[in-house]
């Protein structure tokens, strides 16, 4: 459940607390964040165990989690901090290799908000900073569409008046979303035989080929991470991979995944407008898109094509979303018809499976 973030009483100021058994890591760190206006460092620990203590005692907005640390590693450490913590925002801060992706889509999918690579070697100290600030401000930013009343646009008499079919799936998402789209795509397992299934998830490329595998596996389709060239068949799903646009293109009388390695779009590679506004020209009324939770405005124009080709367009709900930027974007530009936690898109999506003779 998300809960609007508490500052600190004295300052007006976010609360983070520093996990790290590196103290070079954390004096810089704690320099960057002390200098930004809308939060402190409040608590500092040099391993899981020690953090669980600082946790109890602070209660901090914001964790920054490393997970190689002695005696209790960031993963071992994170269930009880998600219980001492319940409404503070995790971010993974690790090296980037094949393993630490492995075990930080792990954190995630165990409650972790969002990953952050750590730079290697003193290299790319810069673009590590300015990631670091815009998530936290990010988690920060209470300015989250709180005047749109998801509510006022969830009639369920919406499902029956869409005439299309799904015949493919557009699924967005970013912060929050390994976990949202393992939850939608587990419970949606043995119902997607018949369709098409492409999600783009903000990712760097060494945790999508791993995130590409598990979701697969978990909605009991075939495919992966998306190849460029690869034809869509039905009862395959297709990841974008980290560093390319994927979109869906006609070649002949089949349809086919493109990869795109060109500028990114909405300061993001992939991006999921691309796909969502191929999806929305290639199926028209037969394309189902979904907005799962994420910083930023990513999805709504593309979803809003969508809506406008007489697809079906649903979006995930503010309570449910680790961060409302996407989804609550969609729903602002009149995209989303339907608003809904992760279960209840489950149940909406199977009934209109069922319903149109596709399972």
């Amino acid at each position: 459940m998300v809960t609007r973030l508490a500052v600190d009483r004295d300052a007006g100021l976010a609360r983070v607390m520093l996990v790290d058994d590196s103290a070079v890591i954390r004096g810089i760190m704690r320099r960057w964040i002390d200098a930004e206006p809308t939060m402190k460092v409040v608590a500092t620990a040099i391993n899981g165990q020690e953090a669980l203590k600082e946790a109890a005692r602070t209660q901090p907005d914001i964790i920054i989690l490393d997970l190689e640390m002695p005696v209790l590693s960031g993963l071992e450490a994170l269930p009880q901090l998600s219980k001492t913590t319940p409404n503070a925002k995790i971010l993974i801060a690790s090296t980037l290799s094949t393993r630490n992706a492995r075990i930080s889509l792990q954190a995630m999918n165990a409650g972790a908000t969002d990953y952050l690579a750590k730079p290697q070697a003193g290299e790319g100290r810069d673009q590590f900073k300015a990631e670091l600030i815009s998530k936290l401000a990010g988690f920060v930013d209470a300015k989250r569409l709180r005047s749109i009343a998801p509510s006022k646009i969830t009639p369920t008499s919406v499902p029956n008046a869409w005439n299309g079919k799904p015949k493919v799936i557009g699924i967005g998402a970013s912060t929050g979303g390994p976990r949202a789209l393992t939850d939608l795509l587990s419970g949606l397992k043995g119902r997607l035989s018949r369709i098409s299934v492409m999600v783009t998830q903000h990712m760097p490329r060494q945790f999508t080929e791993l995130l590409g595998e598990d979701l697969a596996t978990c909605a009991g389709l075939q495919g992966g991470q998306a190849k460029d060239g690869e034809p869509i068949l039905p009862g395959h799903l297709y990841l974008a991979p980290g560093g390319a646009h994927m979109r869906a293109v006609q070649i002949g009388s089949g349809y086919f995944v493109e990869l795109d390695e060109g500028p990114p779009i909405n300061f993001c590679k992939p991006a999921v407008d691309p796909m969502f506004q191929s999806l929305a020209t290639l199926y028209g009324e037969d394309c189902m898109g979904i907005v799962l939770t994420g910083m930023g405005s990513d999805g709504a124009v593309g979803a809003k094509m969508i809506r406008d080709e007489n697809g079906f367009v649903l979006a995930q709900d503010e309570a449910s979303s680790a961060v409302w930027g996407m989804p609550g974007a969609t729903v602002a530009a009149g995209a989303a018809h339907i608003v809904l936690p992760v279960h209840r898109m489950i149940a909406e999506i199977s009934k209109m499976i069922l319903a149109r003779g596709l399972q």
